[in-house]
């Protein structure tokens, strides 16, 4: 045999055996590949084909061609035109439509629901409809239908998504309350997936799958190459470049096949940072091979004749969702969905002020543009994937024509800022918009004849004890008080830019209206998680970031992502291992209910604070805008002055986010009262039943209709008290038990209440079938949220006795309270021990000048590139470092006084281990206007002369109790250390001081269990004073060795109290003004390169 039959032999052989190994059966797919055009549409669209032909099963039903049971068939007949045109007549007058006023469906509508019938009646039959016949029947819809009036031409305008759209909303992500709790990590997500698609112009589902999609589709590590370019600049060692590859495309059949490549370059504006952002997030969730933590990133340096270092993903983290799904708990490893992040994506524009909701194929539409303009559309349809190139020309175009006809005319250069007005959002977008309807129209809106029918129709159902009856008509209710809702906020919405804008045209452009205030949370927030305002201000700078900021732009996002929300706590007041940080303590926090964890901390840090300065708990009084605590009435009282000489707030409600008092409620009224001590103007409420109670019964009762002066500080007068009711929640922010009244509109049959929560209602007892006190043993908490994300807490009955499990009641929300720790005067510090002040950002708004930018024209350092941004990044709020959260923390417990070593080259000490740290931040959801369980008092309880009765709730401060308390309280003698309040920093912080003195929230805790008598009362050990523990007077003198001694030591950055047992026999008050005034040398020996690592990365 020839060679060439050999050759040949061994080639049939060697497909033999392939055809044997892959499992090759003749004529096993006969029938499946007789079908023609299979092909053409994916099994989704299939899916969606086949729902048109079960409504033409219907139509056939109906119509009385066929009975109950009917089926189409294989090999079914095509129908006849004039059936088929009934049967589009039957949809059109069975559909509803959303653009025409009238209801009408739309030329496209009925065009769709055309080419789908056709399109399933052949996969259900196999037949196909002529193409005469399908021709006909688009021309008869466009034709005659449209002419008849029975349809409407009329199409959805398009918008693009421009550059202002994207940097507004970017920019209110951290600026701007949450009208629902977002999880930082989320807002980074966030920000990064809105970077994404508009670099790439990708449609949602390439990067972010659905639900039914969730586990096999998304963007994943392995879609990604991350790259380290040499940068171009001599300031910055390299700049970020990746890669991704765009998987998922429209009618994709092949999983594995990557259509296209988009390369993305870092940029030095923040708002554009996408590499910034891909690194944080790939190092916060550990998927980057050989860099664990920033620093290690920060270090990476290029050779000479290098120009690129490829980064490459941990080998398990390839198949793992960059975008994942995120609760309150944390980060989950199951990918995000496209629902989850529209849902999220909505409520953002809602706080950007869009009354028109962008969506994701306005971005991919606003890049073809951009692109068109400078590369032609044939590179705009490789980008996007199109394989017709007409497809971009026909269907990716505003509705707004992009030609500038005026410099077409005059050959001038073309100006289309105009243009970009029209075609963009910014058009819909109006500062301020309100999220929420005025307490007048939610009023007429209870009122409505729809749900007043409803709710006789519930009252019939609960007479006759129907309850699957009572079930579907409160379902009703709920739906139709929603789409009153919705429709009656669209109107509002509509006429309030039509009026606000109305204004600046009658003012002649010179004043625009005043701005309701929309981040009284955010403010709050920025006290307890810094590293918001920073964020805040870096994301509203259109300034370029230096190398140095970007990484503190990048420990920020880093911190966003890392904290625990679950329950978060206030500065220097989380738990140390899942204990009270308190060394007197040490209770296990997981064992009390989350809403009670973070006030079991704050209350015995008050009373530790308050036997450190041998003062009465009573005495204390706690800050929630400077987060500061005070004990003297003089200090208080000139902290009060300072903050009413620039108060400028409208917001008085309770915010409670996750659990925790944020910022407490004030009284609209005494705030403007000037006849009122500064302490009484600014008294505060953390019970937004009592801040009402209050407003009711000390105000409204005896103010004189109609009013002329100012009652809240808003120049306008009222009519009477219910009008002005209704201001304090339109305006001030007050719950709508300020306004509702228990009117037939609130009230079902036999006086059974029905409260609006969530759009449900909820049936409670009459009031006289409550219980009179609200925290009764019986009672609990009814927690639920409304449509804004806003939580509301409702008294409900008990259905159980309180010994109970939890279990038996999932759905009830109750105030575990707890016992605190009683002083030990063995635990306290000597009177040397001094407590030093923690230091916190205020807000943006609050502290401009922290924000400005300042002279950038020194070159020569390193410290000289560090702007206005990179100031507002406190190296010890970072996790590249082991130092407190806070700087110059102080943990309460005597066994820190013993002196640490400290090494400014090597580590710092971990003080998380220490079981007394109270430096770990947490927050979590915002659930504004609600009820807590405590206010404040402005005057000591008054003792009642009769005995307590046994049915009062538990958790009530008895009277007696607290007079007896009082009476055995030493006061502070002149040697007790005051609370350092000089900071200019937190004076000049618009936000309202928080304790007066004797109250119910600074009350002694022991009273939170049982009930005291005064004999008991009297039982309890005293606090322990300061002059009991020694007669030495203090010296107020520091020897020549004692000084240099001390300078020593504060150039090692220790504390006030790492020093203190060193000074024993020194005054507390003078070595804090000695330690205070005294000034490290400014000569540094140490190279440019040291300083600025030593100043970026220095514990």
């Amino acid at each position: 045999m020839s060679i060439k039959g050999q050759t040949c032999d061994l080639a049939k052989e060697r497909r033999r055996a392939r055809r044997k190994e892959t499992g090759f059966q003749p004529e096993a797919h006969r029938e499946d590949d007789a079908t023609r055009g299979k092909h053409k549409r994916t099994d989704e669209s299939n899916a969606i084909h086949l729902q048109y032909v079960e409504l033409w099963i219907e139509f056939f039903i109906e119509s009385g061609r066929a009975s109950d049971g009917y089926e189409l068939e294989k090999g079914s007949p095509v129908p006849e035109i004039t059936l088929i045109k009934e049967f589009i007549r039957w949809y059109v007058h069975s559909t509803k439509g959303r653009l025409d006023p009238d209801g009408r469906p739309t030329v496209v509508t009925t065009m769709a629901c055309a080419e789908r019938f056709f399109g399933g009646f052949e996969t259900a039959t196999g037949n196909m409809i002529a193409e005469a016949d399908r021709s006909e029947i688009y021309g008869w819809i466009k034709g005659t239908l449209t002419k008849q009036k029975v349809i409407v031409k009329m199409e959805k305008e398009k918008f693009n998504f421009t550059k202002t759209d994207y940097n507004n909303t970017v920019s209110s992500i951290w600026t701007v309350d949450d009208p629902v709790f977002i999880h930082g990590t989320m807002k980074v997500f966030l920000l990064f997936a809105l970077q994404l698609y508009l670099f790439t112009g990708a449609r949602v589902g390439a990067f972010i799958p659905r639900n039914r999609h969730q586990h096999q589709r998304g963007l994943r590590y392995k879609h990604i190459d991350l790259v380290l370019f040499r940068s171009n600049s001599s300031d910055e060692p390299w700049k970020i470049g990746w890669r991704v590859n765009e998987q998922w495309l429209k009618k994709n059949r092949d999983p594995e096949y990557t259509v296209f490549g988009i390369g993305i370059r870092d940029h030095s504006r923040p708002q554009f940072a996408s590499g910034l952002l891909l690194a944080s997030i790939g190092i916060n969730q550990g998927t980057l091979h050989g860099i664990n933590t920033l620093e290690d990133l920060a270090q990476m340096r290029l050779l000479e004749g290098e120009d690129e270092i490829p980064l490459r993903w941990r080998h398990d983290a390839l198949e793992k969702p960059v975008f994942r799904n995120v609760t309150a708990q944390g980060v989950q490893d199951l990918p995000l969905t496209t629902e989850r992040f529209c849902y999220f994506l909505r409520q953002n524009f809602r706080k950007a002020y869009y009354s028109k909701v962008p969506k994701i194929h306005d971005i991919r539409r606003a890049l073809g543009k951009k692109v068109d303009g400078r590369y032609g559309s044939a590179l705009v349809s490789q980008l996007y994937g199109h394989k017709d190139g007409k497809t971009y020309e026909t269907s990716y175009v505003a509705h707004c024509s992009s030609i500038d006809t005026v410099a077409c005319v005059l050959d001038e250069e073309k100006d289309d800022r105009h243009i970009e007005y029209f075609q963009g959002y910014k058009q819909f977008c109006e500062p301020g918009l309100p999220g929420q309807l005025p307490a007048g129209i939610e009023e007429s809106i209870l009122e409505s004849d729809e749900l007043a029918e409803i709710r006789s129709r519930i009252s019939l159902a609960d007479a006759t004890g129907n309850k699957d009856l009572q079930k579907y008509e409160r379902l009703q209710y709920r739906k139709t008080h929603t789409l009153l809702r919705l429709s009656a906020l669209t109107n509002y919405r509509t006429q309030w830019v039509r009026d606000r804008r109305d204004w600046r045209v009658l003012s002649g452009g010179q004043k625009s209206p005043d701005e309701p205030e929309r981040n009284a949370c955010t403010r709050a927030l920025a006290l307890i998680m810094p590293e918001i305002g920073r964020l805040a201000a870096v994301m509203s700078s259109t300034e370029p970031m230096s190398f140095d900021e970007r990484l503190l732009f990048m420990k920020d996002l880093q911190k966003q992502c890392s904290r625990d929300y679950d329950v978060i706590y206030l500065p220097n007041e989380s738990p140390v291992n899942g204990k009270c940080p308190v060394a007197s303590c040490q209770e296990d926090v997981h064992s009390l209910a989350k809403s009670s964890r973070s006030r079991h901390i704050h209350e015995c840090i008050r009373g530790y604070e308050a036997s450190q300065l041998g003062v009465s708990k009573l005495d204390m009084k706690f800050c929630y805008e400077c987060m500061q605590w005070f004990h003297t009435k003089h200090k208080w009282r000139e902290h009060c002055e300072h903050h009413l000489l620039s108060w400028d707030r409208l917001h008085c409600e309770v915010i409670i986010y996750r659990y925790t008092i944020i910022r407490p409620g004030y009284c609209p009224c005494c705030l403007c009262d000037e006849s009122l001590k500064a302490e009484e103007r600014l008294r505060y409420w953390c019970h937004s039943k009592k801040l009402r109670d209050h407003i009711k019964d000390t105000h409204l009762q005896r103010m004189k209709w109609p009013t002329k002066d100012p009652l809240c500080g808003c120049p306008r007068s009222f009519d009477n008290a219910h009008e002005f009711c209704r201001h304090l929640y339109d305006v001030h922010g007050l719950t709508k038990g300020i306004w509702q009244s228990k009117r037939a509109d609130n009230e079902d049959d036999e006086g059974t209440k029905v409260l609006d929560v969530r759009g449900k209602k909820r049936n409670l007892q009459s009031e006289q079938q409550q219980c009179n006190d609200e925290r009764n043993e019986n009672c609990a908490k009814k927690v639920r949220t409304d449509n804004h994300g806003l939580a509301h807490v409702f008294k409900v009955k008990s259905k159980s006795s309180p010994t109970e499990s939890e279990k038996r009641r999932p759905k009830e929300i109750r105030f575990c309270h707890y016992q605190p720790p009683r002083p030990d005067p063995q635990q306290y510090p000597s009177e040397n021990a001094c407590i030093t002040k923690s230091t916190h950002l205020s807000f943006v708004e609050d502290q401009p000048s922290r924000f400005e930018s300042f002279d950038r024209s020194d070159k020569t350092s390193a410290s000289s590139r560090r702007n206005s941004i990179a100031s507002c990044f406190s190296d010890a709020d970072s996790q590249l470092s082991s130092h407190p959260t806070t700087p110059g923390l102080d943990v309460i417990d005597p066994r820190i006084l013993v002196p640490i070593g400290f090494n400014i080259e090597g580590d710092c000490p971990d003080y998380n281990h220490e079981p007394i740290q109270l430096n770990a931040l947490s927050l979590d959801e915002i659930e504004t206007k609600n009820e807590f369980n405590d206010t404040i008092d402005p005057k000591p309880p008054v003792p009642s002369p009769a005995n307590p009765s046994r049915d009062n709730c538990t958790n009530e401060v008895n009277d007696n109790m607290s007079r007896a308390l009082k009476t055995y309280f030493l006061m502070p003698s002149s040697n007790t250390v005051a609370v350092d309040d000089k900071c200019e920093e937190h004076r000049h912080t618009q936000a309202e001081p928080d304790g007066y003195p004797p109250c119910d929230d600074q009350a002694d805790v022991s009273n939170v269990r049982r009930l005291l008598t005064r004999a008991k009362t009297r039982s309890q050990p005293l606090l322990s004073h300061p002059d009991d523990l020694g007669t030495r007077k203090p010296r107020r003198k520091l020897t020549t060795k004692e000084k240099r001694k001390l300078l020593e030591l504060k150039g090692q950055n220790l504390t006030l109290r790492q020093i203190g047992p060193l000074f024993a026999d020194i005054d507390t008050t003078f070595l804090r003004q000695s330690w205070e005034d005294m000034e490290l040398p400014q000569r540094c020996t140490r190279s440019r390169a040291n300083r600025a690592a030593r100043r970026d990365y220095a514990c």
